[in-house]
């Protein structure tokens, strides 16, 4: 895939657009972090605190729950399985579905 003219030359909240994930996290002051609430944190708009949460939900499927994120597994993707590792989205996807379908 060609580079998009933002390639590079941009900054912020959404990283710098430069295929090296081991920046994605900096802060505003440079430096980097591997804490996700502290990045949060830090891109934060003062005042804007009182719309922000932790969802604190624990949600498991049951193990013989069939769900629509079980199609990441299978055949069809089978050409992205070698490049892109789906477990986590596997993993993210029935978290959604858990959440979206607990009382």
């Amino acid at each position: 895939i060609p580079p998009h003219p933002f390639f590079e030359n941009i900054e912020g909240l959404c990283g710098f657009y430069d295929n090296d994930q081991s920046n994605d996290f900096t802060l505003t002051d440079g430096s980097v972090t591997s804490d996700t609430e502290e990045f949060g944190y830090d891109w934060l708009i003062d005042g804007e605190l009182e719309d922000c949460y932790v969802n604190a939900t624990n949600c498991t499927l049951g193990a013989n729950v069939t769900t629509a994120c079980d199609i990441l597994a299978t055949d069809i993707f089978e050409d992205c399985h070698g490049v892109v590792d789906y477990h986590q989205y596997l993993v993210d996807c029935e978290y959604d579905v858990c959440l979206e379908t607990s009382p």
